[in-house]
């Protein structure tokens, strides 16, 4: 069912579209597009990711209820990959705040240096968060265009709005 959507975002952005799910406080990705592009991100299917330091998994971790967010955080640790990795339980809430005030998530290379990507959720009937897409790039390319990244995330929330609607999503809480 996603698949068409990966398809339009790969073929909008020229970059690696991703689509994963939450396994406790970690991400597995079960679809991907590459970037046709000689230089590009990704991980393999089936990888293993915390959810924490990327914005497919602070698209889901945002938009879930606060219950079972308080309950996948109260023993998460908080490792840092890079030098912008979020490692205190506090800026990450923070950073989940603004994330649903501002409708997606943005990996600002918090788990591969040089690597970013905008992410949204991916809700279903019962208004749950199942999974989340997202486009990743290498962030270089586009540091002195945001005009290009907040294409991307225009591009991405309207995905993900698209394939929620999609799931038989009826909610008023669509913001993104």
């Amino acid at each position: 069912m996603a698949q068409p959507y990966l398809k339009h975002l790969a073929c909008e952005t020229k970059e690696t579209i991703n689509l994963a799910v939450l396994s406790g406080m970690h991400l597995i990705y079960i679809d991907k597009i590459e970037s046709p592009d000689a230089i590009r991100v990704g991980y393999g299917s089936s990888k293993r990711i915390p959810a924490y330091c990327t914005g497919l998994g602070k698209a889901i971790l945002a938009f879930m209820s606060k219950e079972k967010q308080e309950k996948l955080l109260v023993n998460a640790e908080f490792v840092r990959f890079t030098p912008t990795t979020i490692t205190s339980q506090k800026l990450f809430k923070k950073d989940l705040d603004e994330t649903k005030k501002r409708g997606y998530a943005y990996d600002n290379c918090e788990y591969e240096e040089g690597l970013a990507c905008v992410a949204a959720p991916i809700i279903n009937a019962g208004g749950e968060v199942i999974a989340s897409i997202s486009i990743a790039y290498p962030r270089a390319r586009y540091v002195n265009n945001p005009e290009e990244e907040q294409r991307f995330a225009h591009l991405i929330c309207t995905a993900a709005r698209s394939l929620s609607l999609d799931l038989s999503y009826m909610g008023d809480n669509l913001i993104f």
